[in-house]
């Protein structure tokens, strides 16, 4: 268990908070905490059991939650902690989707930050540290999420790590984009090619999946390859000079007009 705790605060219109509309903000809350856990941690059904730690009623709401680690040995409880206080704070800043957001985390922020209708105040605390969801949230939210679109291509990287527990999957650090893609397959040769490659250069051929702003976010593989390493490969002075005397003993544009004839 994690003793780091991530707190929702709740201040309702005029000091009075419904029922009803703290039941969902809650909820939606730990909807955002569950879909961060999803992504970063690769695991379908996430890797931390989230539970309400402690409440407080009187003045503005504080709900405090705590993550139970479920799928270990790899604990991804502060991660989630900063990416949902960073995320709020992008919301409100830029416009931007926030890092480690995809669509279904994007989803539930948006419910909560419907509650804000009828609160003066939602905001995130983590370690201290405050972002709130401004009013126009829900608006900002609406713009950054869309459609999700398909492709087959193929993704150059790092292979990071293998996991076969509820599917097999594995993780690929792309060269284009510095990100982290969750590659999904069920054939056993991709998994013994896998094992082969674990920590070296691959190329990934399948079906990826972008999100509404041309982020990668998952691919199921058809195939997998390793990639000869970048300082392998021979640059533009070693290639220089590999064929020393091109046109022989004609001139350039001699020996070129006789290439055309």
């Amino acid at each position: 268990m994690s003793l780091d705790p991530v707190a929702l605060k709740l201040q309702g219109r005029g000091g009075w908070l419904r029922p009803g509309t703290l039941l969902v903000a809650v909820r939606a809350f730990w909807g955002v905490l569950h879909h961060l856990d999803v992504t970063l941690s690769g695991e379908p059904r996430g890797s931390v059991d989230w539970e309400i730690n402690a409440l407080k009623k009187s003045g503005p709401a504080v709900i405090v939650f705590i993550g139970h680690l479920k799928t270990p040995p790899k604990d991804y409880t502060n991660e989630v902690r900063k990416a949902v206080l960073d995320g709020v704070h992008t919301i409100g800043h830029s416009g931007e989707r926030p890092y480690w957001f995809s669509d279904e985390a994007l989803e539930m922020l948006k419910v909560l930050a419907g509650q804000r209708a009828s609160m003066d105040e939602i905001a995130v605390i983590v370690d201290e540290k405050e972002e709130k969801l401004e009013a126009d949230a829900v608006e900002r939210i609406s713009r950054i999420a869309g459609q999700r679109y398909e492709t087959l291509t193929s993704v150059v990287g790092t292979l990071e790590s293998i996991s076969v527990s509820r599917g097999m999957r594995f993780r690929v650090a792309s060269e284009a984009t510095g990100k982290t893609i969750t590659c999904r397959f069920s054939s056993p040769k991709i998994l013994s090619d896998a094992k082969e490659c674990l920590g070296e250069r691959v190329m990934v051929f399948g079906q990826l999946t972008f999100n509404a702003v041309d982020e990668p976010i998952l691919m199921r593989v058809t195939g997998l390859e390793p990639c000869i390493p970048k300082e392998a490969l021979p640059n533009i002075a070693y290639m220089s000079g590999r064929i020393s005397r091109l046109t022989g003993d004609m001139k350039l544009g001699e020996y070129i007009s006789r290439l055309r004839r």
